[in-house]
């Protein structure tokens, strides 16, 4: 599989015409006649929760928040850390409320860690989740890191929401995330099959991974659990968001079903140029935005 050569004048086009898609054209929204920025939905991974749950979809279950220095319950309780711990069970998911990249989540299961009084210490604010247990074949893809599917959704015609592409996001060398950006692997998706249709491939160095480094499963022909199931919520989902043309949205499938992790405005049409060089082109014919 050859990679994409330098982008010529024409794609350069294409890319900032994607990025005002992708990024502006989902920046603002009208409510009672003021404008908003809407990204902020996307952006706080606990306003979206609220409204995902809300309307339906299956998200992370949302326990407490960390904010300068105080552990509290949703419903604005003060609780000890140790306590919010052992009534999580299983330990505690912690991120950034503001996050992107996989950067300063960890997974807790002891008050005494010192990453405790690392987040205690910070401003904050961190979400703190319930742990997600992974289905069995993705697990045995990579057990470190809970490995998702990014499908990106785009409205069409009437403003229908429809599946375009997805690719499968896997961590690996130990790490606890599967970010691309945090060195995790990532492998395109076939929607139909839902079978990976590469190779991995690793942004830092930037190379091509046949089998996983860590387990030894081969990538390519990897078929991804309850794909079909993703790809409805997503779509199903987008529909709560007509003014956004186009969403990342990243996805887990657990032993009990599928859960939505985050959404995504600027998810990255990067990776998808790795698996397709005319991607810029092909994604602009689909919107209507050519």
């Amino acid at each position: 599989m050859g990679l994409a050569p330098p982008m010529t004048p024409s794609g350069i086009y294409d890319y900032l015409k994607i990025y005002r898609l992708r990024v502006r054209g989902c920046k603002r929204v009208l409510v009672n006649g003021k404008s908003y920025d809407a990204t902020l939905l996307f952006r706080n991974k606990l306003y979206l929760n609220s409204l995902l749950s809300y309307s339906g979809m299956p998200v992370c279950e949302d326990l407490g928040l960390i904010e300068a220095g105080k552990v509290r319950q949703l419903d604005g309780k003060a609780v000890e850390f140790a306590d919010r711990l052992l009534a999580g069970g299983g330990g505690l998911f912690v991120k950034p409320v503001m996050g992107t990249g996989g950067r300063r989540c960890a997974l807790i299961r002891s008050s005494d860690d010192p990453r405790v009084s690392s987040y205690l210490s910070s401003t904050g604010p961190y979400l703190l989740q319930r742990p997600l247990e992974q289905h069995e074949a993705m697990s045995a893809l990579y057990p470190g890191a809970i490995n998702t599917v990014r499908v990106v959704t785009v409205l069409q015609g009437r403003g229908d929401p429809i599946p375009y592409c997805a690719v499968l996001r896997i961590g690996c060398d130990g790490s606890m995330v599967d970010n691309w950006s945090s060195g995790g692997l990532v492998a395109n998706l076939d929607v139909e099959s839902g079978r990976v249709i590469s190779p991995g491939f690793r942004k830092k160095p930037f190379d091509l991974v046949e089998y996983h480094p860590d387990t030894g499963q081969r990538i390519e022909g990897f078929e991804v659990p309850r794909l079909q199931q993703m790809l409805d919520f997503a779509t199903r989902a987008h529909r709560l968001f007509p003014f956004a043309p186009s969403l990342g949205w990243d996805l887990a499938c657990e032993a009990s079903g599928v859960v939505i992790l985050e959404v995504n405005h600027d998810w990255g049409a990067n990776v998808h140029r790795i698996f397709d060089r005319a991607f810029d082109r092909h994604f602009l014919s689909a919107v209507g935005r050519a």
